[in-house]
């Protein structure tokens, strides 16, 4: 029996807008029975809920008794004097989602097996947390954990239907690859810049100086796409097929050639390919 919860405004999936909740789409319960009846204790405010999703939606609630279904759990029964705990902690928690969405990735089983998008709150009460709500990280950590939030996520799921293998990369997508590229490699190389970049017949061209001359003479008048394109497709059967990518390092300048698609030009790709750059530049340039 639930009858209880009959007539209470209840929690809609159009009223979870991600990071709060919209009062004007909340319905009523209609029902005076339930399957698995909980305590009625665990719906009254101060509430933080979680949408049991790998978007880690989570809103805090504070404005009377919200009834939800078995799509979210909350953190609930808080002391008066712990409110403002409850608030900031919801809080650092929205802020800090790509971060923990990430770590939920890495760690969790039941998430990395699973084709759905549902994940258990068992997830979630078992990701890592920082006493101060922050997690100290530098940039290019945040820039990897980022791409596994919004990427890697999808690419479990879906496989050859993700963004990641379907999606051609665009000029946002090399502006924010060079940036993260540029700003790692100006460690060691001040003058660092991006000299040229063409996209062409599925195929993409990215240059990098390394000391602030742009020029790149051995580019002109060459019919780069129609030459490269047999390197970088190998047939090796008749069922299997790979993709290569180019690296030339020539004078004081980086050129990448690969293929168009977004998994070739995200940032924790720029990263691995700034780590390989420098190693190869103190190894002399040999691979």
């Amino acid at each position: 029996q639930c009858k209880f919860l009959f007539g209470q405004d209840l929690l809609t999936e159009e009223a979870f807008l991600g990071d709060r909740i919209d009062e004007s789409k909340l319905t009523r319960v209609a029902f005076k029975q339930c399957a698995n009846p909980r305590s009625r204790e665990i719906y009254y405010p101060p509430l933080m809920i979680i949408a049991k999703t790998d978007k880690l939606y989570a809103a805090f609630w504070e404005k009377g008794f919200l009834a939800y279904n078995h799509s979210y759990f909350s953190i609930n029964r808080i002391p008066k004097s712990d409110l403002n705990e409850l608030r900031l902690f919801s809080k650092n928690f929205i802020d800090q989602k790509d971060i923990l969405i990430a770590c939920m990735y890495l760690f969790s089983y039941h998430v990395l097996s699973s084709q759905a998008t549902a994940i258990l709150k068992k997830d979630v009460m078992e990701l890592p947390w920082s006493e101060n709500g922050k997690f100290d990280m530098v940039k290019w950590e945040n820039e990897l954990l980022s791409d596994i939030a919004e990427y890697m996520a999808e690419y479990i799921r879906l496989g050859q239907e993700s963004k990641l293998l379907i999606k051609d990369a665009d000029e946002s997508d090399l502006k924010n690859y060079s940036q993260t590229f540029l700003r790692l490699m100006r460690k060691y190389f001040q003058a660092a810049e991006q000299s040229h970049c063409f996209f062409q017949n599925g195929l993409v061209l990215v240059a990098f100086t390394l000391s602030g001359n742009k020029e790149l003479p051995w580019l002109d008048g060459f019919n780069w796409h129609e030459k490269i394109r047999r390197l970088i497709d190998k047939k090796l059967s008749a069922v299997l097929r790979t993709k290569r990518i180019i690296r030339i390092l020539t004078g004081n300048s980086v050129v990448f050639i690969k293929p168009g698609k977004l998994r070739y030009w995200i940032r924790s790709t720029a990263i691995r390919d700034a780590d390989d750059i420098i190693d190869n530049i103190l190894q002399g340039g040999e691979e």
